[in-house]
């Protein structure tokens, strides 16, 4: 884990490395957020459906989305505000290390992809897996050399950053289907990360502009914004029920027509409310409804579908005990076979 200062120490003076040391301990409080929350929400999950890896991977996924959203969160507003920082709490001799922070943003993020997947392969009997991510990671140095040839400490640190892509790849390659809902979480998870270009551009044309204050003020905002969406959308997640892989199988039977169901209502293509037996046997009911565009995004963004409103009351009816259906599982559906996007099934008293 020091193997970049054991070279670094031989690239840069010992004033230049004090810098990077400097700026990589502050970077490291992304890494310290999200290794706590990864140990806190993912990894018990690792040991309860071990036996299980597609409801594995499922509630990882689930799990996973929040670790990514509050690690960029950090990564993108540290990238924002580190000479900023450097700037207004130390003297002039310090200000290389905001540049390196903002380098080591990049470095750090990738990490994080790394770190909240890593243990699924060994929850899975697969170790070699990690071996060979590792293994990865320790090439990388020369990866991480050749581009300081070029760009010097920015190159160097880009190398590493892509040693830890290429682990990366090796951890995702390892993991069975259905792979694709983690590799669109860390596809997402860079489209956030880019947040951070736009950002830089626009204060470098206001910076100018506003004077130091008013410049120490945008900054703020800037590397403001990411945390308060991040969290937000971590709050969100908490709360949106957990859907085992049988229920998204049922919902996309019930939708496309392939399950033995008696429908109890229809409208069209836009709602259907079906009786059909269960995962387990016994007889549950199936609500669907089709809410595409950007106003179901929206809806499903804020939790106000329709099936999460009804999922919401019944969990509140049932806490007052009264005999209402209990909720199984309330989900979006993602399939491109499917006629239907918001899932609803709950318990069938006949």
């Amino acid at each position: 884990s020091n193997l970049d200062r054991v070279v670094l120490g031989r690239l840069l003076t010992l004033g230049e490395l004090g810098l990077y040391s400097i700026g990589m301990t502050f970077a490291r409080v992304a890494t310290q957020v999200s290794s706590r929350l990864t140990n806190t929400v993912i990894f018990p999950l690792l040991s309860k459906y071990q036996d299980n890896p597609a409801r594995l991977i499922a509630f990882a996924t689930r799990a996973r989305a929040a670790v990514l959203w509050a690690g960029v969160a950090i990564c993108s507003s540290f990238a924002i505000f580190a000479p900023t920082f450097f700037e207004l709490l130390y003297d002039e001799r310090y200000a290389g290390a905001g540049r390196i922070s903002q380098w080591l943003a990049l470095y750090i993020w990738t990490w994080i992809l790394n770190a909240t997947i890593d243990r699924i392969p060994l929850a899975m009997g697969r170790p070699r897996a990690n071996f060979f991510s590792n293994l990865a990671g320790a090439f990388g140095m020369v990866l991480a050399y050749i581009g300081y040839q070029f760009a010097e400490l920015p190159g160097f640190i880009i190398g590493m950053s892509l040693s830890n892509l290429a682990a990366h790849v090796c951890l995702q390659v390892a993991i069975p289907a259905p792979r694709f809902p983690l590799i669109r979480q860390s596809l997402l998870s860079a489209l956030g990360a880019a947040y951070v270009l736009p950002a830089l551009a626009l204060l470098h044309i206001l910076d100018p502009l506003l004077g130091r204050w008013g410049s120490v003020g945008a900054h703020a905002a800037l590397a403001a914004l990411p945390l308060a969406t991040a969290a937000l959308v971590v709050r969100l997640l908490m709360k949106r029920p957990t859907t085992s892989p049988e229920y998204t199988k049922l919902a996309l039977e019930v939708s496309t027509r392939r399950a033995d169901i008696k429908v109890l209502r229809e409208r069209g293509s836009d709602v259907l409310i079906a009786r059909t037996p269960g995962p387990d046997g016994k007889p549950v009911i199936v609500k669907l409804w089709n809410r595409r565009g950007w106003r179901g995004l929206l809806r499903r963004l804020s939790g106000t579908t329709i099936a999460r409103r009804e999922w919401d009351a019944l969990q509140h009816l049932r806490k007052d005990g009264l005999g209402v259906p209990e909720p199984l599982a309330c989900f979006t559906l993602r399939h491109p076979e499917a006629f239907h996007t918001e899932v609803l099934i709950e318990e069938d008293l006949g």
